[in-house]
């Protein structure tokens, strides 16, 4: 493929229509050669990426917002709206460990034992030296218990 564009080959290049093309804000970066537009695939491909980050910065910031107010409907004993709440977040920013670990905490509070100790798992995983660690640890012991796979370790 060529390394200048038209707006049409911009279009096909990232799988949309001209109509999306002649919309998207910020633009690509473009230059003009003579009468005509021409987009370079390399710079392109960068403003994607930073499109990109953008999102996922947005992304981020809004699942940060959801998770605390799960938090708050945790508080106030709503787990099933903290629930939605939470899993809005992890879908938005499933990196985030503390996340994991409210969403496992509301499925032992719902008695959800498996998919609770698996969310607690990946949380603890994700960051071993949270501030949640000895309780994450306790719903983990109450979820092997509830499944009977608890077995006491001898010293």
């Amino acid at each position: 493929m060529k390394e200048y564009m038209s707006a049409e080959e911009l279009a096909e290049y990232l799988g949309v229509n001209m109509e999306t093309v002649k919309g998207f804000f910020p633009p690509p970066p473009s230059f003009k050669l003579g009468e005509f537009v021409k987009f370079k695939r390399s710079d392109v491909d960068r403003w994607v990426d930073e499109v990109n980050n953008e999102q996922a910065e947005q992304n981020m910031i809004k699942a940060e917002t959801m998770k605390k107010q799960s938090q708050e409907k945790m508080r106030d004993k709503n787990f099933e709206e903290a629930k939605k709440l939470i899993t809005d977040s992890i879908f938005l920013y499933a990196k985030d460990p503390d996340s994991h670990f409210i969403y496992g905490y509301i499925l032992a509070r719902n008695e959800t034992w498996k998919e609770a100790e698996f969310e607690l798992r990946k949380g603890l995983k994700m960051n071993p030296k949270a501030d949640w660690r000895d309780e994450a640890k306790y719903q983990i012991t109450l979820c092997q218990k509830a499944q009977g796979t608890f077995f006491a370790e001898e010293h």
